[in-house]
């Protein structure tokens, strides 16, 4: 994984972009003074009110359920020449437990309006034996879940995901179905840093069905490459977007360390999202 050398301005520590459309934004700050503490859960008592490395939350509106299967982690963390804002040190590790599903999740504090979406984030397996056979893990957006499940049946989310065959794929998680993006990922590409951007349509195909579009960017290219476009999905309500989820699907057996995700990023338009203003 790739360490990162990072300025952190007092805009971004306050959790102030410059996009007046972005909606919520999270950076997993660990060790840059008063957010997460490194390998505690996010809903334990030190970090669950965190707003440093924040948009769009309040303290009032915490992390739930504190699970070990999902941390934040220091020393490192993802970046990407696509992204928007400035990283900071610190990501999230994934484990996922064994045949049984994890989440965090915390309500964002505010209420989205309209009907297209855009939400992006940055991905990393860290080699192919970090993510067991048959398991996913994810981040997004959607609506309210239960403790130990892994649910996209509202809303919208991107991660990884590995079938029961060893072959390894970002991935999409809409209306409860996982899609994959791209080509299987090679022991090289596992080992890299992936931006992942999701665009949310509500009532656009046909019978009142949504449609959601995806594109991809390894870390070092200058352009997203479109890997998705279907029409025919049931996202729920644009009402349903109101938490930030973070959740995984264990496989038959757990992985060695884990899968990362880091640099969420949820508004209105492309560039709330990226730093490009067009595709």
């Amino acid at each position: 994984m790739k360490k990162i050398i990072y300025i952190v301005s007092a805009a971004m520590m306050t959790g102030a972009f410059a996009s007046a459309e972005l909606i919520a934004s999270e950076s997993f700050s660990v060790g840059n003074g008063g957010d997460y503490t490194d390998g505690k859960p996010f809903g334990d008592e030190v970090n669950k009110g965190n707003l440093i490395g924040t948009t769009g939350f309040s303290s009032g509106k915490v992390w739930d359920p504190p699970t070990t299967a999902i941390l934040p982690r220091g020393s490192t963390g993802l970046t990407h020449g696509l992204m928007q804002g400035t990283a900071t040190t610190g990501l999230v590790q994934i484990r996922p437990v064994p045949d049984s599903g994890r989440n965090v999740r915390r309500q964002i504090a505010q209420n989205p309006s309209g009907s297209t979406f855009f939400m992006s984030g940055l991905v990393c397996m860290n080699g192919m034996e970090n993510l067991g056979n048959g398991g996913s893990v994810c981040m997004g957006v959607g609506g309210n879940t239960a403790n130990n499940v892994f649910d996209s049946s509202t809303g919208m989310y991107l991660g990884l995901t590995k079938e029961n065959t060893g072959e390894a794929y970002l991935a999409v998680f809409v209306g409860g179905k996982t899609y994959k993006l791209g080509e299987k990922l090679t022991y090289a590409t596992a080992a890299g840093i992936e931006m992942i951007v999701l665009k949310l349509d509500y009532n656009t195909g046909s019978g009142g069905s949504d449609t959601l579009s995806a594109w991809v960017a390894q870390e070092g290219e200058e352009k997203l490459t479109p890997v998705l476009n279907i029409s025919d999905i049931d996202a729920g309500k644009p009402s349903n977007l109101v938490r930030l989820i973070i959740q995984c699907q264990g496989g038959a057996k757990n992985a060695s360390s884990g899968a990362y995700l880091d640099e969420f990023r949820f508004g209105k338009t492309l560039q709330d999202v990226t730093s490009i203003s067009a595709l």
